[in-house]
């Protein structure tokens, strides 16, 4: 019986912190996601309502999605079920 593992906590998934209290991970998806929330506000700003809604959709699904997906570890199991319908 191992007595020691209850009072020690496993610090094997621990990521420090590297910049404004977030993790690389963290980083590099705010990093990826940045092109497309800006390029969403300038679709809002020029183009007309209907048109600037399916275009921030299109661009929500092709450029935020991707980082999100990677960061919460689902980008494979995503690629896998989109080649499986494929």
């Amino acid at each position: 019986m191992n007595l020691e593992s209850r009072f020690y906590t496993d610090v094997s998934k621990y990521e420090p912190e590297v910049m404004l209290g977030m993790t690389k991970r963290q980083l590099k998806m705010v990093a990826l996601s940045i092109p497309g929330i800006i390029l969403i506000v300038l679709e809002m700003v020029v183009l007309p309502e209907v048109v600037a809604y399916l275009l921030a959709f299109l661009t929500a699904g092709l450029m935020i999605a991707p980082p999100i997906l990677s960061y919460l570890g689902k980008m494979q199991q995503f690629k896998k079920d989109v080649e499986f319908i494929l």
